[in-house]
């Protein structure tokens, strides 16, 4: 598929833990750049993609083939609070 915006790789591996539910602060820290290139990086993308929300454009990004969700860091440690998590749910109904 072609990709029609013009990331660069900088800011493809900037949108992987993005779509894994890290903040732009967390992001920065775990990729060891500024907050202010981190900043830049979300400017950018944001303007090259006309989306409000980073969190949208590292959906529309899987989506058009930038990058699978393989390749996605996870901010999430307890299996549980993953969406899809086979982990039984705690139910407050029961005795």
């Amino acid at each position: 598929m072609r990709q029609p915006y013009h990331l660069r790789p900088s800011e493809i591996n900037f949108l992987k833990p993005i779509a894994g539910g890290f903040t732009q602060e967390e992001t920065a820290k775990l990729l060891g750049i500024s907050e202010h290139t981190a900043s830049s990086h979300a400017d950018n993308i944001r303007a090259q993609m006309n989306l409000p929300k980073l969190e949208a454009a590292a959906a529309l990004a899987i989506c058009m083939g930038y990058f699978t969700i393989f390749e996605v860091q996870f901010k999430f440690k307890d299996p549980t609070q993953l969406p899809w998590s086979d982990y039984p749910r705690k139910n407050n109904n029961q005795p």
